[in-house]
């Protein structure tokens, strides 16, 4: 399977990502608190549908984002997948009661 393409708004520490993929193996490299984990995080939450380091979606939401009413959260990819191009999208939402 190949990552072709990943977008994510207000997810985590990113605002906006629009990141295309080239079909060799990518180095991601960077200084603390650049967004390296939560991009990884990303392709785990489109591939599993959790998170493997909360267990809240709550805390998956951009905090400036939240404290702007925008509480979501979008993840999309486009994936190639046996000659086929397929996309996955997650949008995760607050509910304020």
């Amino acid at each position: 399977m190949h990552i072709c393409s990943l977008s994510l708004e207000n997810f985590r520490n990113y605002a906006r990502l629009e990141q295309e993929w080239p079909e060799r193996p990518v180095l991601l490299c960077g200084a603390n608190a650049q967004g390296k984990t939560s991009l990884l995080e990303a392709i785990y939450y489109l591939a599993t549908g959790c998170s493997p380091l909360t267990s809240t979606d709550r805390q998956l939401i951009n905090w400036t984002a939240e404290r702007e009413g925008l509480a979501y959260a979008h993840l999309r990819a486009e994936v190639v997948q046996r000659h086929r191009v397929r996309e996955v999208a997650i949008t995760l939402s607050l509910v304020r009661n």
